[in-house]
């Protein structure tokens, strides 16, 4: 898992002053879920007195979930792990807690080509979308083949959330290169209105 929490969380969540505040980072497994907001970030900040590092971070994580698997009682600020749960169960129940309105982009090579321009929609009547939902695709993430893919897509169709299959180019990136790019054209304000 520590190449996982690597790749999916510190490197959608963390910039170069710190841990993104509107951010939540949640990996999802077979039989649980890891959250993580920014709240850790702030207790970092205060043991280090100084921006955390991405080790810092990820051990703080990992040292949660090993005594939630230990049923050790272990409260770190922003760090929430959930086991003994499916994963459709807990994707309905994060789902449901999304504030609306929402659209979910699942990043994969094979999805429509995405190049964002503009920071309103193209369509005028277009209502605007506030929060956006990154699935990764690929070899990290969901696959077509994959039963569990099936059963998140079905999650977020029964929710009212649209779920769009995107790519960011022909070749399979890393997923912090996928966790820059979004985060950059997030901030810069294209992201949303260009799926619109």
């Amino acid at each position: 898992a520590d190449s996982v929490l690597h790749r999916s969380m510190v490197a959608f969540m963390n910039f170069s002053e710190g841990m993104r505040a509107d951010s939540t980072v949640r990996v999802f497994f077979r039989n649980g879920v890891v959250s993580v907001n920014s709240k850790l970030g702030q207790y970092l900040n205060l043991q280090n007195k100084k921006a955390p590092t991405e080790k810092n971070i990820l051990e703080h994580i990992e040292r949660n979930i090993f005594a939630t698997r230990d049923r050790r009682r272990l409260e770190v600020p922003g760090v929430q792990v959930w086991m003994d749960t499916s994963f459709e169960e807990n994707l309905e129940h994060y789902i449901d807690e999304t504030p609306r309105p929402a659209v979910a982009l699942m990043l994969d090579q094979n999805g429509i080509k995405l190049n964002p321009r503009y920071t309103q929609p193209l369509v005028p009547e277009a209502k605007a979308i506030d929060t956006s939902i990154i699935v990764l695709g690929g070899p990290k993430g969901l696959r077509d083949s994959n039963l569990v893919t099936r059963q998140g897509f079905s999650v977020f169709e029964t929710r009212g959330i649209n779920i769009f299959r995107i790519s960011l180019g022909n070749i399979s990136e890393f997923t912090s290169v996928i966790a820059a790019w979004s985060q950059i054209e997030h901030d810069a304000g294209r992201l949303c209105p260009t799926v619109m």
